[in-house]
């Protein structure tokens, strides 16, 4: 029933999260509309957050004109 339920009202892109949320129990859990919480040591050790920091510091460097700690890729 529910999946007849979430068929109807959602959309692909919501669905396909559905299902990948469902295959990392203990990571990830919703908690309401819109609210997701996450464990954050896996957050901090994925590649794609390590990418945002460095993009971030060079970011913010290049703002404020200052010179920042070597960022290799």
């Amino acid at each position: 029933m529910l999946n007849l339920i979430r068929k109807l009202f959602l959309d692909s892109d919501q669905l396909a999260l559905i299902e990948k949320l469902n295959k990392t129990p203990g990571r990830v859990r919703v908690v309401g509309r819109g609210t997701v919480i996450a464990n954050q040591d896996m957050l901090i050790e994925s590649p794609h957050y390590k990418q945002a920091i460095k993009n971030a510091t060079r970011l913010v460097a290049k703002r404020h004109h200052i010179a920042g700690p070597p960022v290799s890729n």
